[in-house]
């Protein structure tokens, strides 16, 4: 599951907020990097476990992307 919306931060730029599992890394910062270069929009990632992921997103974290490792996370957010 993916999806991704840029919005104004305080100082009016543009950024993407990603939340993604541990083992997704190393390949988030390296497609970040290439999308900053090629659109200027800033993406600040947060990596850690998806289930602790998860639940700051229940608490009210608010993330344009979530990537998990398994489908196990995403379904219990789309579940509610």
């Amino acid at each position: 599951m993916a999806g991704a919306c840029s919005r104004r931060s305080a100082i009016g730029q543009h950024q993407i907020k990603v939340a993604a599992a541990d083992d997704l890394t190393e390949p988030f910062n390296e497609v970040a990097r290439a999308f900053e270069s090629q659109t200027g929009l800033q993406v600040n990632c947060t990596f850690g476990p998806p289930s602790e992921l998860a639940k700051q997103i229940t608490h009210g974290a608010v993330f344009d992307l979530f990537a998990a490792d398994s489908i196990t996370e995403i379904d219990k957010l789309e579940k509610g």
